[in-house]
């Protein structure tokens, strides 16, 4: 076998390994090797395992990503299953399928419990107001910036046990909590977020006390 022969083979087995190490992962997620990809947002594709991107291409449902700083930015408007390519010139490298889904709306709780039983004791303790977004591996950040608290009591009556310290709840709460009674019901409502719905009133959720 001669020299040129070696040349050639040694030039497929260097893109045979190259493709064979070409990875797709979306920075957008606390699970970027995930086959999902959310609707209505700038998802951050990494193509791992290309030295040089030039003539590259990344498409997702036929439409193609813009390239920004080494990273893909792509978007899909509908639910589904779509197929995300990666282009060298018009040679395809890779296909992967990824299941589009809606960014869930968030919801909040006392820590993470909502709608349910805990004891003065634990709620003390817990104190804080969480915005979450359940099964949602979407990166982003939001916190609780209001609510507003109030009881109703065993026999029916309502007070109003006023704002809470941002996310946390105030002295004044904690004071009035200690007063209240096993089956008084703590009324989280008006809760407001920051980030992309900022000053939007998002959920509200109860505890009973124990």
């Amino acid at each position: 076998m001669n020299s040129k022969i070696l040349y050639i083979v040694f030039l497929l087995f260097l893109s045979y390994t190259s493709l064979g190490q070409l990875k797709i992962r979306n920075l957008s997620l606390t699970k970027p090797d995930s086959n999902i990809i959310y609707i209505g947002i700038d998802n951050k594709i990494q193509l791992l395992g290309l030295a040089d991107l030039n003539r590259i291409k990344l498409t997702l449902g036929e439409k193609q990503s813009i390239l920004s700083n080494g990273i893909f930015i792509t978007g899909i408007s509908a639910p589904g299953k779509f197929e995300m390519e990666v282009y060298k010139g018009n040679k395809q490298l890779l296909s992967r399928e990824y299941i589009a889904t809606r960014v869930p709306e968030p919801q909040c709780g006392l820590a993470y419990f909502r709608d349910t039983i805990l004891s003065i004791p634990q709620i003390i303790a817990i104190k804080t107001v969480k915005a979450f977004m359940p099964h949602c591996i979407l990166k982003l950040q939001i916190a609780v910036v209001h609510f507003d608290l109030s009881v109703t009591t065993t026999s029916g009556n309502v007070k109003y046990l006023g704002s809470g310290f941002g996310n946390t709840l105030s002295p004044d709460q904690i004071q009035k909590i200690l007063l209240l009674h096993s089956g008084d019901k703590l009324n989280f409502d008006s809760i407001k977020i920051s980030g992309p719905d900022m000053g939007a009133v998002i959920d509200r959720f109860y505890i009973i006390i124990k």
